[in-house]
């Protein structure tokens, strides 16, 4: 999602400079869209994904998507069967792996415990250590 006026704020950064931002994003976190130029909802980010979608849904072949938490939640949610409302809510852990099936998809949560990864919600980044 691009966070508009707030990118490159750290959480706390954002809490203090934008409360009322803040409170609004905590009240409806799927239809809430950042400030400024370029700020995006997750409804911004599902359209902006659909074609993705398609082209994943279309692939004969395996695919291997890099993404940041708020794509990987709009993409997982489409092959998971999952809501538009529960998108934002969705927990973002390891590497998800979609194997086709009859049904449409099993999935396979793949833990990584190498590397660095983000822990941090909200605008800004955390990284924490290996």
């Amino acid at each position: 999602i691009n966070v508009g006026l707030l990118d490159s704020l750290s959480e706390k950064e954002t809490e203090v400079r934008f409360p009322e931002e803040v409170q609004k994003r905590k009240l409806d976190k799927l239809n809430y869209r950042y400030p400024g130029t370029g700020g995006e909802s997750y409804q911004d980010l599902i359209s902006r994904c659909g074609e993705l979608v398609c082209m994943l849904e279309q692939s004969r072949g395996n695919s291997l998507l890099v993404c940041d938490r708020a794509v990987f939640r709009v993409v997982a949610a489409y092959f998971l069967g999952k809501s538009s409302e529960e998108i934002p809510h969705m927990e973002v852990s390891g590497v998800l792996e979609l194997s086709r099936n009859e049904n449409g998809f099993t999935p396979k949560t793949l833990e990584v415990s190498v590397g660095r990864a983000t822990t941090s919600r909200g605008a800004g980044t955390v990284l924490s250590a290996p």
